[in-house]
């Protein structure tokens, strides 16, 4: 318990400081950037990238708390195992994205110096930006099930045989290290980093809450946008689940580029190769060292980096 909660006040600690260390020294003009639209204009009454994670942190926290609770008084069968493992990652997950924070915000005002328009921040650009985040990920989480090299990261996420919320914190922490270049054109294009940012943010934790079972299908909604039923389906290891609905909060991607499927049948969660894993170490580096294994045993490394992944 004294390990846990050291982790838990250097995260905090994590949370209070970075983000308003790195908005101050905007601010004070130690990182500057060529754009006329100032930092602190864009916080939208603290509608920040570092406002949405001290907003969503805690209910997300609440939200766990309150999942265990009600399977404890309804008798839900739990996976102990699969909670410790899932809940470790999401710590080690929120320790290794705001160590990366810095880097991501730096190479985005960068981008952002370079950009071929100059966006105003105003309410049609952040829905703009919004739709166009909204499509990025469609592909990024696409190639991350069709990339080898992607799904060595992005497999952790689905390798649970479980479906709760425990599972949206179930991620690998090497993929925050190159998850943002997918966003980065939008700097290009005249997107304002901090509302990239946000969005993703909100994004991000908007997807956590699709991680259940106790919200059942909701008809209209799920052909329209992403929700509990719709990524039950992506999780599936059902035949004609696989590969289906890599969508946010719209899925009109994956009706445009036919990868959507409602739910019709019970969902079989996990691999399609049945590896269970509750070793952090393997869930993280696992697929990884798979790879490495085939590369030494002279397979191509084109086709073991860039081919298509077994699930």
């Amino acid at each position: 318990m004294k390990t846990i909660s050291k982790v838990l006040i250097v995260i905090a600690v994590l949370f209070l400081i970075i983000p308003y260390a790195l908005t101050e020294l905007f601010a004070a003009g130690f990182i500057s950037v060529d754009h006329q639209h100032d930092l602190l204009s864009l916080q939208l009454r603290g509608l920040t990238d570092s406002g949405v994670a001290n907003i969503s942190i805690p209910l997300i926290a609440i939200a766990l708390i309150t999942e265990i609770f009600f399977n404890q008084f309804s008798n839900t069968p739990f996976n102990k195992k699969d909670f410790r493992v899932n809940i470790l990652l999401g710590l080690a997950l929120i320790v290794s994205a705001f160590i990366v924070k810095g880097v991501e915000l730096l190479i985005f005002f960068q981008a952002w110096s370079y950009s071929l328009f100059d966006i105003p921040v105003n309410i049609l650009s952040w829905l703009t930006c919004w739709l166009a985040y909204d499509f990025l990920f469609y592909w990024f989480h696409r190639l991350g099930h069709e990339i080898n090299f992607l799904w060595a990261s992005h497999n952790t996420h689905h390798s649970s045989i479980e479906f709760n919320l425990t599972v949206g914190a179930r991620n690998n922490i090497l993929h925050v290290f190159y998850r943002f270049l997918f966003w980065m054109p939008l700097c290009f294009l005249g997107f304002h980093p901090i509302m990239v940012m946000t969005i993703d943010s909100l994004c991000t934790t908007q997807q956590f809450f699709l991680h259940t079972q106790k919200i059942r299908k909701l008809w209209l909604l799920d052909y329209v946008i992403g929700t509990p039923s719709n990524h039950r389906v992506h999780h599936g290891s059902n035949e004609q689940y696989i590969d289906k609905n890599y969508g946010a909060f719209l899925m009109i991607w994956d009706h445009l580029f036919g990868t959507f499927s409602s739910e019709s049948e019970p969902v079989k969660y996990g691999l399609t190769t049945g590896a269970v894993s509750y070793s952090f170490f393997n869930l993280v580096f696992g697929y990884w060292i798979q790879m490495f294994h085939r590369f030494r045993g002279g397979e191509s490394f084109i086709k073991i980096f860039f081919g298509r992944p077994s699930k």
